[in-house]
């Protein structure tokens, strides 16, 4: 082992201390440090290491709290990046936080939150067992431009790692395309028809042509967003039959939801222990990676009844008549939250918390393509609070989708937003970007003693 390696490890070790003791997180910068000192420190620390890559657009923690929970049922713990620190310096921090100076981690198994973009740097280093790709939609279009970029930096990635096991969304026509002609081993998973609505076409919003030949895409069925069984009449570019699906929707209720899935051990009624479709979909996933890691599709089964959401992802807090926080970042995960709250029976109300700092994507012109008129046009709606950087422009766009300037107020200090949030009458669900979400959270788990986002 060399010198390098190990003064790399040591300041990495040390400057995750100090943030801790600074009451800081320490998620990323640590990482940073050690890089600087041995830029091929990854493929050092997860030499040995058997681990389960995430990456996509939404769902990402998500898919890594469930996976995280189903080696945990499973009796093999492993080093996960639980605070969302996805860059190669989070994913870094986190490996030597638990090896030893001479780079040899304690743990066997990893489960790692991985940006889209850095798949390109992080796959080649770290050859992973399994590498779960949730989705990819139009995101931070500052940063990644047209979504076909995202997919080729992904793909970059899996070709220098053909060994690596692909978990790929069938219903995605763009990621799905990392499965066409690659010697990996790919195992698929979806939902079929029962949980889409048939003859329906993506909104005007969505991709709409091949990522293959650039055709107009046909759907059978449409689950959400551009997802669903889709097919080009040009070069064929169609779903591929899933290894994992879900066969039913039994109930989609606001704490949970209730389908029958489909995977190795048979087909199963199946409880996922968040709300929405979309969560149904990172069971799914779940259930595939677990298949894909050798741990079985009975411990994905298991951690998807189980798992307690990652931070921030449909997260509860225990303050007013409660609050519940769901990022969104996109017009894509948008539009699903307002399925959510569209189902919905009792009043409720709404606080956005928008940036748009570089972590969010400066771009936000995806709240343009957001379907906002569903929300206005919602009758258990008690009111909208806009806060945040963009809070202003949030604030029109509303008043463009349909709500009266009345019902939709602005809330600048953060302090005042979280008291006001308290003492609600009624649900409040915080609708934040990332690094919205980030800056006011603390003042809400302050008021409820919720843990800090890293832990």
């Amino acid at each position: 082992m060399s010198l390098r390696v190990t003064a790399a490890i040591a300041a990495c070790k040390a400057v995750r201390g100090i943030a801790r003791i600074l009451k800081k997180g320490g998620t990323a910068k640590p990482g940073e440090v050690a890089l600087k000192i041995c830029p091929d420190l990854l493929s050092v620390v997860s030499r040995g290491v058997e681990s389960v890559v995430v990456t996509g657009t939404n769902g990402k923690t998500s898919s890594c709290r469930m996976l995280e929970e189903a080696f945990a049922h499973a009796g093999k713990p492993c080093v996960t990046n639980r605070s969302g620190a996805n860059l190669m310096s989070g994913i870094v921090t986190e490996l030597v936080m638990d090896c030893s100076l001479t780079g040899r981690c304690r743990k066997r198994y990893a489960v790692l939150e991985c940006d889209e973009g850095w798949t390109r740097h992080v796959l080649p280093a770290m050859r992973p067992k399994a590498f779960l790709v949730t989705n990819l939609f139009r995101d931070q279009v500052d940063r990644y431009g047209d979504v076909s970029n995202t997919l080729a930096a992904i793909a970059a990635g899996v070709a220098a790692s053909p060994e690596t096991t692909l978990v790929l969304n069938a219903d995605d026509p763009v990621s799905a395309v990392l499965g066409r002609g690659v010697p990996n081993p790919v195992v698929w998973y979806g939902l079929e028809q029962a949980c889409g609505t048939p003859g329906a076409t993506p909104g005007e919003a969505e991709l709409h042509n091949c990522m293959v030949c650039g055709a107009a895409l046909e759907y059978d069925y449409v689950t959400y967003a551009h997802l669903g069984a889709y097919r080009c009449p040009q070069c064929g570019h169609a779903r591929p039959n899933p290894d994992v699906a879900v066969t039913s929707l039994l109930s989609l209720g606001t704490d949970g939801s209730r389908c029958t899935l489909r995977a190795e051990d048979g087909e199963k009624e199946l409880y996922v222990n968040l709300p929405a479709l979309y969560n149904i979909s990172n069971a799914a996933g779940c259930v595939a990676a677990a298949q894909a890691m050798g741990l079985g599709a009975h411990y994905g089964r298991a951690a998807a009844e189980t798992f307690r959401c990652g931070f921030g992802r449909m997260e509860k807090f225990d303050v007013g008549a409660g609050a519940r926080m769901i990022l969104i970042k996109n017009a894509a995960g948008a539009n699903q939250v307002l399925d959510y709250l569209a189902r919905l029976t009792e009043p409720f109300r709404v606080v956005f918390v928008t940036n748009n700092r570089p972590a969010d994507g400066t771009d936000i012109s995806w709240l343009a393509d957001a379907d906002f008129a569903r929300l206005a046009a919602l009758p258990t709606l008690r009111g909208v609070v806009c806060s945040g950087i963009c809070a202003e422009t949030v604030r029109a766009r509303l008043l463009g989708s349909g709500l009266a300037p009345d019902a939709v107020a602005l809330q600048a200090d953060y302090s005042a937003l979280a008291a006001a949030v308290a003492q609600s009458d009624v649900p409040v669900f915080l609708l934040p970007s990332y690094t919205g979400m980030m800056e006011f959270r603390p003042y809400l788990a302050k008021l409820c003693g919720s843990a800090q986002f890293w832990e």
